[in-house]
């Protein structure tokens, strides 16, 4: 049973950063746009991705912390061997690439309300 819940927790941190880079990918790699009506319409698709796609990645970010405290108390429980997540599947990885992420975030913010403003 442990070691399904810490394969599911590898497999959800993995799914999780890669949406992350993927979409910050993305976001790197966009056009702006060249119209005022572009602009509004990227600003809109940018408030709908937080109003979904990001919630869903704080709930997600928050599962992850409790599957890992609740993996870690059951081993201490029963006096089973210490486990750490592979490297780069860490709670600790996953907060640097959150904050990265949310500086990718706020840039693509302030360069789409920029076009707008121009």
């Amino acid at each position: 049973m442990y070691r399904v819940n810490k394969n599911d927790f590898e497999r959800r941190m993995s799914l999780l950063l890669g949406a992350l880079r993927e979409t910050e990918e993305s976001w790197r790699t966009a056009t702006m746009p060249s119209t005022y009506p572009e602009a509004i319409f990227v600003l809109g698709q940018f408030a709908e991705y937080k109003k979904t796609t990001k919630r869903e990645w704080v709930k997600e970010r928050k599962g992850l912390v409790a599957l890992y405290s609740n993996i870690q108390t059951k081993l201490k429980t029963y006096g089973l061997q210490p486990w750490e997540p592979r490297d780069g599947l860490r709670l600790e990885d996953l907060e640097r690439e959150w904050t990265a992420f949310l500086g990718s975030e706020a840039s693509r913010s302030r360069a789409i309300n920029a076009r707008i403003r121009e």
